[in-house]
């Protein structure tokens, strides 16, 4: 009888220091729309939306295909005028108009809507355009780009294929090693961790 005191007692405080469940989504059923709580059970985002998703505690709706967000206080940060949104980092990857930008969690723009995807490899956001992919860099409010055939992933560094030649870019964005490579196995075996390095190239 001790023992099993001893584990409702346990079971109990384990109970009590249990963190709540953050947001969820809840369906009326009287309409077949969704909305959602917040921790403590309470309705935060009212039942009028096609579809809710709670992702990394922001809330995003679906209004008749069209995306936007709650924050876990149950404020729209983001009107619902997005085709897509996707979590990238801290940021937003949204489509509108069949072209993809980046906006913040707040909603304000950070990339313009102006290339066919945007995805992050390694450190860095690329973008997609006319069949080009690009190293993004975001310097004083402005993007700066530079197109390449191909770019791949060579931790810490990438390497690229430009006009049938590969080559290697430091996670900064500059040469390591020129574009002047027949294959990728060249490169991948000349990875230099330390962009600041300027090795020999083999003729």
């Amino acid at each position: 009888m001790k023992i099993v005191k001893l584990l409702l007692a346990t079971c109990f405080a384990l109970c009590c220091t249990l963190p709540l469940t953050a947001q969820k989504a809840i369906q009326d059923p009287s309409t077949g729309l969704y909305g959602a709580t917040d921790k403590k059970g309470k309705t935060i985002v009212p039942c009028i939306f096609t579809n809710v998703q709670v992702v990394d505690h922001n809330i995003v709706v679906d209004s008749c295909g069209l995306y936007g967000v709650f924050n876990n206080k149950g404020q729209q940060v983001i009107p619902c005028m997005y085709q897509k949104l996707e979590r990238l980092g801290s940021n937003w990857k949204a489509q509108k108009d069949f072209q993809y930008g980046i906006i913040s969690r707040l909603g304000l723009p950070v990339v313009p809507f102006e290339y066919t995807n945007i995805d992050k490899l390694g450190s860095r956001y690329i973008v997609w355009k006319n069949d080009k992919v690009s190293l993004l860099t975001l310097s004083g409010g402005k993007v700066l780009e530079c197109f390449y055939d191909e770019i791949k992933l060579s931790s810490p560094n990438y390497i690229v294929r430009l006009n049938s030649k590969y080559g290697l870019l430091s996670v900064a964005g500059e040469w390591i090693l020129p574009p002047i490579y027949d294959n990728f196995n060249s490169v991948s075996g000349l990875n230099y961790g330390n962009p600041k390095l300027s090795p020999t190239i083999p003729e």
